[in-house]
């Protein structure tokens, strides 16, 4: 049995985690001879920990990228020899962690937290395509090398997965893994889907939550429903609205409990943060007077003015079918009742409409309609369709059954209302018949 300090001298103890004890190590016998840091198991007889260390070195031999440490030497290839010591030499980082830098104001500038973000995302694209889960993202986990934001370094893959060696790395339903800076419903104890590259990007949102809050987000959901940014009042000096606005989207998407409803790869997380930093360059370039000219300038332009016209137009062809709705809701009898729906005002596309829902309180049954004008081109097009629930943000209202259109420039609104009106009371009538 051969002990590290047979190679290795010890110049100073380092903060030692839950795994193991750490030391700055340099070559023994050597003048020249860089700070290295050391990493010895502490449950030398835990056979599973023991294979965690051997796939940790092995995984940070494989991926090369100046934003994971390097894996000097180790012995961790003797994982089935319990008489032996094992332990990992690893590249030193100089500098304070996220979480110091962070507590400390080190880090309070958006666009420092997005490049962090951003470095972040390509650590874990570079890790995903090499089929490596991190699992343990947190804001010690993560050094600024010279204390510098836009150079950082992801450490501690004691927990990582690589999917090209499951076999070996099977993780026990009844283990948990991650932590409890952001704990994942998919990570608990009892759940079967540990080893989901999701986790790694859900928990890279929760390293960005907590740049712009100093707050740990815990768990995605608490007893009321609400997620970590829905908590807590994010606020940040200087940031427009559109930049704030796009933060909450992204934060929105990426703290949903279910796994499926987050955001599924990282380069679609990368898109949306690109976007982000785009409308943070937009609103730095752009003065407060540049801004009120362009305003005033854009109000009485032709595209506005048009623009305007058309608004009116959907604003009225709503009302209308609001109108048609009351009718039918009338025509059906005390039996029903109207449920509202949600108000579609698209003015970027040119679409207007809302969904109306009767209920049926004998069968206890809905009938929900989507009704909406959309301009396109030089004409004006009413479509229907039948939904199953009201409509919310994952309908796709463009798509359904054309019922009626008309040139922009020959509108008649009698003549709209006339065509309207019948189709959704016979759609009504029919449904409720059914």
């Amino acid at each position: 049995m051969e002990s590290w300090s047979n190679l290795w001298e010890k110049v100073d103890d380092h903060e030692n985690g839950g795994q193991s004890k750490t030391y700055f190590v340099k070559e023994k016998n050597s003048t020249s001879s860089p700070l290295y840091v050391l990493k010895e198991l502490n449950r030398q007889k835990d056979l599973d920990r023991r294979k965690r260390m051997y796939r940790e070195y092995a995984i940070l031999r494989t991926l090369d990228s100046p934003r994971i440490p390097k894996a000097i030497y180790s012995n961790s290839e003797q994982f089935n020899v319990l008489e032996e010591k094992l332990y990992i030499v690893m590249e030193l980082i100089n500098g304070i962690t996220l979480e110091t830098a962070i507590q400390n104001g080190c880090v309070a500038d958006l666009e420092d937290i997005i490049h962090i973000l951003h470095q972040l995302f390509e650590t874990l694209d570079l890790c995903h395509n090499s089929a490596v889960i991190h699992r343990d993202i947190k804001p010690d986990n993560i050094v600024l090398r010279n204390n510098c934001p836009r150079d950082i370094v992801l450490l501690d893959f004691g927990q990582s997965f690589n999917e090209e060696n499951a076999s070996e790395s099977i993780t026990p339903d009844n283990e948990i893994m991650g932590n409890r800076f952001l704990s994942l419903p998919e990570l608990s104890i009892c759940s079967g889907a540990k080893n989901d590259k999701r986790s790694d990007i859900t928990m890279a949102f929760g390293i960005f939550f907590y740049s712009l809050t100093k707050i740990f987000p815990r768990v995605l959901s608490d007893q009321d429903g609400k997620l970590p940014h829905q908590r807590h009042t994010i606020q940040i000096e200087g940031v427009n609205n559109r930049s704030l606005s796009l933060i909450i989207r992204m934060l929105d998407i990426a703290f949903q409990p279910k796994i499926n409803d987050r955001y599924q790869s990282v380069s679609t997380a990368m898109a949306d943060l690109e976007e982000l930093h785009a409308s943070l360059l937009t609103n730095q370039s752009d003065t407060t007077e540049h801004l009120v000219n362009k305003f005033l300038s854009e109000r009485t332009s032709t595209p506005f003015n048009n623009t305007r016209e058309l608004v009116n137009i959907i604003e009225t062809c709503s009302d209308i079918i609001h109108r048609t709705h009351n009718e039918a809701f009338n025509q059906l009898g005390s039996d029903f009742s109207i449920i509202q729906g949600k108000l579609i005002r698209d003015y970027e596309k040119l679409i207007g409409g809302k969904t109306y829902t009767i209920h049926d309180k004998i069968k206890r049954t809905l009938f929900s309609f989507m009704v909406c004008a959309i301009i396109t081109g030089d004409e004006l097009v009413f479509i229907s369709k039948q939904i199953p629930a009201a409509l919310d943000d994952t309908v796709d209202y463009a798509r359904g059954e054309q019922i009626y259109r008309c040139g922009l420039n020959s509108i008649n609104m009698k003549e709209i209302q006339a065509a309207i009106g019948p189709v959704m009371l016979s759609r009504y009538m029919v449904s409720a018949s059914a």
